[in-house]
């Protein structure tokens, strides 16, 4: 018996919601409209599947997680400036961490776009791990300990 991936349902209405713009962009009669819906069909839709991904909870706590580490380097000032709490030193370590953060996070650095570039690769590693799992564990029967189906 095959195990069956188990879908995320904002994924699936996601797809099916790319399937219907497909659908009513290939029924527009106009040639040049067409083609200018089609462009941006293809240039909006990663930020729609994005913004689909979004509404998991695993992938809002991996990207956390990654965000977390990415901006270590800011983490280690406040870290600096906590352990040295009211001396000028405390008071230079808590300027620097602010002041890296608050660079990193202009929209003119690529911090953001690089912690949901990574993101998407470990939650792309986390799936195809978790379908492997599922797809060896389920060839056989009986794989409990007392003899019994596990599945």
């Amino acid at each position: 018996m095959k195990r069956e991936r188990k879908e995320n349902p904002a994924i699936r209405k996601y797809e099916e919601a790319q399937r219907l713009e497909r659908e009513r962009i290939g029924n527009e009669p106009s040639p040049w409209k067409r083609f200018w819906k089609r462009v941006w069909h293809l240039v909006s839709w990663p930020f729609k599947w994005l913004w689909a991904q979004c509404h998991d909870w695993r992938f809002l706590a991996l990207f956390l997680i990654v965000m977390a580490v990415v901006s270590s380097e800011v983490w280690i000032f406040y870290l600096l400036a906590l352990l040295s709490w009211g001396t000028d030193f405390g008071k230079w370590a808590l300027g620097i961490g602010s002041t890296m953060w608050a660079f990193w996070l202009l929209p003119g650095t690529p911090f953001i776009p690089l912690c949901i570039a990574i993101t998407m690769g470990l939650q792309a590693i986390i799936d195809k791990v978790k379908y492997r799992k599922g797809k060896e564990g389920s060839h056989g029967r009986g794989n409990g300990k007392d003899g019994r189906d596990s599945q």
